[in-house]
């Protein structure tokens, strides 16, 4: 009997602490707070589903990868948070408490986050739009400013390019790729010529030598496209390469070896720039007194 009373008193006390800390507390209100419980939580079942459904169809047009699980976990997380916020305070409406000056607070607080965290958020959103968008991913080859590399991770806030020229890796910050190309397999070799050499004979050579440089490993086409353009001591006749990007500077070198060694055997020269000087006989008269 006296344990009995003992957990009456107990929950009366209880009952009675919760009635002080929400004097509005009802079981209509209480129904209202598990409702929006419920709600926030099929909410984000639902929002994980959709973005498995999602990552599910990249995997199917090949464009899954790790970078995207991230993405999406950031995503998720960040709608989460608001959703919770948002639902915390409603609850505190229905409960009758003032929630107008934690808004408030709320609104400073986020105005400071903001601009302590600008930098991070910009990342966040750029790196959310890099991979909505399709700029480029995971082993995609990319030039930016100065840099051409391989892409070799993504994160919400940072990405990691190896530059092709020297194995340097560089870290990225992702609000930062507002103007980047992504590189394609296109490469082009320009070949300058004696203007004395027969132009047919040029494509001769030069269309028997791309095939020569098709027949490489990993060569996907060479093409001889034809006479580029007029220079000041050249004809420079232009081959089409298509090599993987991560490739192509080693076999732009390997091209350009099997083209110097078809123009030697073909008897054609590469000129180089000539410079003519043009003396008056008042300097001629001049140089000899000076002698």
């Amino acid at each position: 009997m006296n344990e009995e009373n003992a957990l009456d008193s107990a929950l009366s006390s209880f009952v009675a602490s919760i009635t002080e800390i929400f004097p509005n507390l009802s079981w209509g209100r209480f129904l209202a707070a598990v409702g929006i419980i419920v709600v926030v939580i099929v909410l984000l079942v639902i929002l994980r589903q959709l973005m498995r459904l999602f990552a599910t169809a990249l995997a199917k047009w090949g464009k899954s990868s790790k970078s995207f699980e991230n993405q999406f976990r950031v995503a998720y997380n960040i709608i989460r948070v608001i959703l919770i916020v948002v639902a915390v305070l409603t609850i505190m409406q229905v409960f009758g408490i003032n929630v107008s000056a934690i808004v408030a607070g709320l609104g400073i607080a986020s105005v400071i986050v903001g601009l302590v965290l600008q930098e991070t958020l910009r990342d966040i959103v750029m790196s959310i739009r890099i991979v909505m968008d399709g700029y480029f991913r995971v082993g995609d080859v990319i030039r930016f400013n100065d840099i051409e590399g391989e892409v070799i991770s993504m994160s919400s806030q940072t990405t990691m390019v190896r530059d092709l020229a020297n194995g340097d890796i560089h870290a990225i910050g992702n609000h930062n790729f507002t103007h980047v190309t992504k590189v394609s397999d296109v490469r082009f070799i320009d070949i300058g010529l004696s203007y004395e050499d027969d132009p047919e004979r040029i494509a001769e050579v030069l269309t028997k030598t791309c095939k020569s440089i098709a027949a490489l490993d990993k060569v996907r086409k060479c093409e001889f496209k034809g006479l580029q353009e007029f220079g000041s001591s050249a004809v420079v006749y232009r081959i089409l390469l298509r090599v993987n990007p991560l490739d192509y500077l080693e076999y732009v070198r390997k091209a350009k070896g099997i083209i110097r060694k078809s123009l030697l055997e073909a008897g054609l020269e590469i000129p180089y720039g000539q410079l003519d000087i043009h003396v008056s006989q008042d300097d001629q008269i001049a140089v000899l007194q000076s002698e």
